[in-house]
């Protein structure tokens, strides 16, 4: 075989490798940070269209954040990964959907306004003593 022919060859055969040294692997894209997952939540409730839209928001917001929530009857609708925090922490669905209308009419709650509610009825936050307990 004539030495042109060799070199054609060895070409023909390095040309299609050279292409493949050259291109790297795709890397795994990152995910999203957790202040860009959170403005997607709260986006959703804000922003939702619809009473129903709003909600299926607030749901997803407590999935996030590892909040059961569970219907009048018991039935979970959402379940906190973790087992000991389930029952300390936990909404029913008819309060996520007032919070999701609260939120939708940008009607909220200061810190102060909480104290300043729970002590009128009776229960005084201060750092000496914890909440009651039922």
């Amino acid at each position: 075989m004539p030495v042109a022919a060799l070199a054609l060859l060895a070409l023909l055969v390095a040309l299609p490798m050279a292409g493949e040294a050259k291109t790297k692997p795709k890397a795994k894209p990152k995910p999203p940070t957790e202040a860009v997952v959170a403005k997607k939540l709260v986006t959703a409730v804000v922003s939702g269209k619809t009473a129903a839209t709003r909600y299926q928001g607030m749901v997803a917001f407590m999935r996030a954040l590892h909040i059961g929530v569970v219907t009048p009857a018991g039935k979970p609708v959402v379940t906190s990964p973790e087992p000991n925090a389930a029952r300390l922490a936990e909404l029913y669905d008819f309060e996520l959907r007032g919070l999701a209308g609260q939120l939708h009419r940008k009607q909220t709650t200061t810190f102060d306004e909480l104290a300043a509610a729970l002590k009128k009825g009776g229960i005084d936050l201060d750092g000496s003593r914890p909440l009651p307990t039922s």
